[in-house]
Parts: C-alpha cells; structure tokens; sequence
C-alpha cells in the first residue's frame, strides 16, 4: 500500500503560469494543482496547458479551465524519513526538515506539546529540538500517541495510524514457551484477560 503525503501548495497567478510556459518552451507544464474558488482542495497531477490572462477562469488543462493554479512546495510522507535520517518509532511521525516547518519547541511552548528531533547523535529524542553543539535539529517528529499531536497534526496522525500493541498479545508472546501452548488454552486465557479488562479491580 502506498502512502499518503501531506503537500504544501503555493498558488500562482496567471502571469507566473505563463512565465512557466515560456520557460518550458511552451509545452505542457507538469505537477501543478488546480481548483474553483468554491472547491475545498487542490485537484493534483494535472498539466498547464496554457493560460487566458483576463479571463475569469485563466488557467488551462487538457479538458478544463480553472479560476485557481498552486504549484507544490514541499511535500511529506509522515510513515518514512529522508535517506540518511534514523528510522522512525513506530509512535512516530515525520513533519519535515528545519526550516520548512516551525521549530517545535515553539510550537511546545504555544501548546504544551513535546516534539522529536533529529540529535547530533543520529537519533530521535524529544525536549527542546537543540543538539549537544546548541544548534537546531535538521529533522523533526511528533508522538501520535499525544493529545498535541492529534491537535497540532491531525493528517500526519491520521496518515501514520499508529495502533497501541494488545497487552494480552504482548504477554502471550513472552509466556508461550513456558506454558504447556496450545489453542485452546490460549483461547481461555484471552477470554479471562478481557473479562478482567471490562471489570477491574477497585
């Protein structure tokens, strides 16, 4: 399955799409988006074909016209980091480079959040975003599991569906070798588990 990414569009106006064309030699002008002004997002992937400076809708495609045209400026997959960059926890999502997202420790202290960042050692940690040598980390991270996050950055949350482990799963993978293992027993030790999950103890 393919991953979704977040993308940061810029729109352009009529005069700029039609520098875009002169500098393609008037060919097709590939990746920008389009839309309405009534339409909610940026429909993607198509190509410019040419554009109608004093009309309404200047923007031309293949087999329509738009009022709106916005190029792509960044584009993230919150699942994968840039080569180079350590792998992500599994309660991890990448939000991008320093430099084309606020720092999150401004972002923390707006919000009471905690953000990750890239160390000087090469790995995540959380705190200020600040290496051992005082400078900003190159790349930053949220925990989905935080109530911030979820607020902060719903799509990269939403994208990275971070699902907590099942403590019975867990446990039975540890104790299977040491009990006599076989379906059933399982079976009867997974009914109590959540019996006892949907009645604790007070």
């Amino acid at each position: 399955m393919k991953n979704e990414t977040i993308k940061t569009y810029e729109e352009i106006t009529p005069l700029d799409a039609l520098k875009l064309l002169v500098e393609n030699e008037g060919r097709p002008v590939k990746g920008l988006a389009f839309k309405d002004s009534g339409d909610m997002e940026w429909r993607w992937e198509l190509n410019l074909e040419g554009v109608a400076v004093r009309s309404e809708c200047p923007f031309l495609t293949f087999h329509d016209v738009f009022e709106q045209c916005a190029a792509v400026t960044r584009e993230v997959d919150p699942c994968s980091v840039p080569e180079g960059v350590p792998p992500l926890e599994p309660w991890l999502a990448y939000v991008g480079k320093a430099g084309e997202v606020p720092p999150l420790d401004t972002l923390r202290l707006r919000s009471g959040g905690t953000g990750y960042h890239c160390n000087f050692a090469n790995r995540w940690s959380g705190g200020s975003g600040y290496d051992g040598n005082g400078t900003m980390g190159q790349h930053y991270a949220v925990d989905v599991r935080t109530k911030w996050a979820q607020e902060n950055f719903p799509e990269h949350c939403r994208i990275r569906n971070y699902q907590e482990p099942d403590a019975f799963e867990e446990w039975a993978d540890i104790v299977q070798h040491d009990i006599n293992y076989n379906p059933h027993t399982m079976h009867y030790l997974r009914e109590a588990y959540e019996l006892g999950q949907a009645n604790p103890v007070k």
